[in-house]
């Protein structure tokens, strides 16, 4: 998906008001991926991989970072939904 989402961006390709939606969710599942693979690479080699030093702490670091910036989960879900439903931009009902 990340790769037909950079494909369609970088060839113009015109999504309209969905672009935001699109690009929201991309990275989400990227980093959501991203998260997967790391947990299992720690399962894998166990404690070792935590240490200060070790290649797969500064991974598993660098890709927990990546749920804290922008977007982040709930505004990814959000904006999504709100693209779903045809009320992007609309002020909240509550």
């Amino acid at each position: 998906m990340s790769s037909c989402i950079a494909t369609d961006w970088s060839s113009g390709v015109n999504y309209g008001g969905l672009w935001p939606s699109k690009l929201v969710a991309c990275k989400y599942r990227a980093v959501e991926g991203a998260k997967r693979v790391v947990d299992l690479a720690m399962d894998t080699t166990g404690g070792a991989g935590m240490f200060k030093g070790q290649e797969l702490e500064r991974l598993y670091r660098d890709v927990r970072c990546g749920g804290f910036h922008p977007p982040t989960a709930t505004w990814s879900t959000k904006l999504v939904g709100k693209t779903a439903l045809g009320i992007l931009g609309e002020e909240p009902r509550w």
